[in-house]
């Protein structure tokens, strides 16, 4: 009997990863159609792995391009408090017409 119920837990347990990964990852795409990008900008001094490192390098390629020094200095301020900020920037979706 309580093999049953351990092998009951371990397959909803599966099932319910399984489809909370296919759930996420259809969101993500639609974002992406979208043209949003979910960012996240620590702070230099933190400390990452390879895989935090490289996004934190992209991240901080697309910040770079923020010309209002009024998100720039939000940003900036989150940073030092939180040791990090997440941001959402939308980018324009494939089919948006260029300005």
């Amino acid at each position: 009997l309580i093999t049953n119920a351990k092998v009951a837990i371990l397959s909803a347990s599966t099932l319910a990863g399984v489809i909370g990964f296919v759930f996420l990852m259809l969101q993500a795409k639609a974002a992406q159609a979208k043209g949003v990008a979910y960012l996240t900008s620590t702070a230099p001094q933190a400390s990452r792995q390879t895989a935090g490192a490289e996004a934190a390098r992209k991240s901080a390629d697309v910040l770079e391009g923020i010309d209002s020094e009024l998100v720039r200095s939000e940003i900036e301020a989150v940073q030092k408090e939180k040791g990090r900020a997440e941001v959402v920037v939308e980018l324009g979706g494939d089919d948006s017409p260029d300005d």
